[in-house]
């Protein structure tokens, strides 16, 4: 799990293998702290404060570990 935190400021665990894509916000206007979008395997958007990159890097960290623990 990974967590991301949403333009409200509240935190969400979610699972690795439920995120389709991780979008980068190209411009914030007035002060917006939207950073990313992160969409899940159902459809449904996280509006993140977080960093894209930082996001996908935790993704990959993740995935790369979940693999070396089954060997």
């Amino acid at each position: 799990m990974i967590e991301i935190t949403d333009h409200t400021g509240r935190k969400h665990f979610v699972a690795t293998f439920v995120i389709s894509d991780i979008r980068e916000i190209a411009e914030t206007v007035g002060g917006n702290t939207i950073r990313s979008h992160v969409r899940l395997i159902d459809g449904r958007v996280i509006q993140s404060r977080d960093d894209a990159v930082g996001l996908a890097m935790a993704v990959n960290t993740r995935k790369d570990a979940s693999r070396s623990i089954k060997g």
